[in-house]
């Protein structure tokens, strides 16, 4: 009397679980473990990149910005960057420092 019935219910379900096989999220092959391996780690790493990296170029701006064309940004105190200690230019935008000067005189 029930078998009809969930012999048609069965096949929905396992209809449904087929679909979501197919996805990365909520398929029944990739679990918790995979997810936590194939995306977090991997998003905190490039987030992590991204900021040293927006940090330094940031950075590297104001330093230049000061050197090339004497311009002092507000970012540069938010930075707490000293523009006037000359020994803390990173190496490329020292030489730029040197060069201006020697062709200031």
């Amino acid at each position: 009397m029930y078998k009809p019935i969930f012999d048609k219910l069965d096949a929905q379900a396992a209809k449904q679980l087929a679909e979501l096989d197919k996805s990365y999220l909520w398929s029944r092959k990739y679990q918790k473990q995979d997810f936590t391996e194939k995306f977090v780690i991997p998003g905190f790493v490039y987030i992590i990149g991204l900021f040293v990296i927006l940090n330094y170029g940031v950075k590297y701006r104001v330093y230049l910005q000061y050197v090339k064309h004497g311009r002092k940004s507000d970012l540069a105190d938010r930075f707490d960057i000293d523009l006037e200690d000359v020994e803390s230019y990173p190496a490329s935008v020292f030489e730029e420092y040197v060069e201006k000067k020697k062709k200031d005189g």
